[in-house]
């Protein structure tokens, strides 16, 4: 990309890719004087995609196509205030999905995008201070310990759900929190 001109207050390119950019910027003002310096800029991807039983996954999950088919491995690629973009299906992971990190995970139809413990395990447990999970359901989550922290969804301090169905979790324990458990979350 190329810009000059001496209306040209600002510049803007466009990269191909996500990936790292060395931008190297020459100024030359009306009198002739020249300023120049070398930066570099990191292109990072802000939306990871799930698809459930996608055999085509491909890191960093960056199209429908190359879409992971686990929940855990595209939250383990994303950086703080990205969002990980469930499509239709049923997710049931070998374990409790743990969101540690300032990520939305959104589904994109509330009904039709499931996660599921299978009535044999917690669901999912958003840990970290603005996690966000919407648009989606959980259900089938069990617990045979008698110990909280949601059975379907547990929420920590500053996490939030937002319009999901939480439905059929159970717990054989003294369980608190079996569908939702909140503790200081939205």
């Amino acid at each position: 990309p190329f810009a000059e001109g001496a209306d040209k207050a600002t510049v803007t390119i466009t990269l191909p890719t996500v990936g790292e950019y060395r931008v190297r910027m020459v100024v030359i003002n009306t009198s002739g004087m020249v300023a120049e310096f070398t930066q570099k800029y990191s292109v990072k991807q802000r939306t990871y995609y799930v698809r459930a039983g996608n055999e085509n996954a491909v890191a960093p999950y960056a199209t429908w196509e190359t879409a992971s088919s686990s929940i855990a491995d595209a939250v383990a690629v994303a950086t703080p205030g990205d969002t990980v973009l469930l499509d239709e299906g049923v997710y049931l992971d070998s374990s409790r999905i743990n969101i540690n990190k300032a990520l939305t995970i959104r589904g994109v139809s509330r009904e039709g995008t499931i996660i599921s413990g299978g009535g044999a395990r917690k669901v999912i447990l958003l840990s970290a201070k603005d996690a966000r999970l919407e648009n989606l359901t959980v259900e089938n989550g069990f617990s045979s310990v008698g110990q909280g922290d949601g059975v379907g969804v547990g929420v920590m301090a500053g996490a939030v759900v937002s319009n999901c169905v939480i439905r059929n979790c159970k717990s054989s324990g003294n369980s608190y929190g079996v569908g939702l458990y909140c503790n200081d979350g939205l």
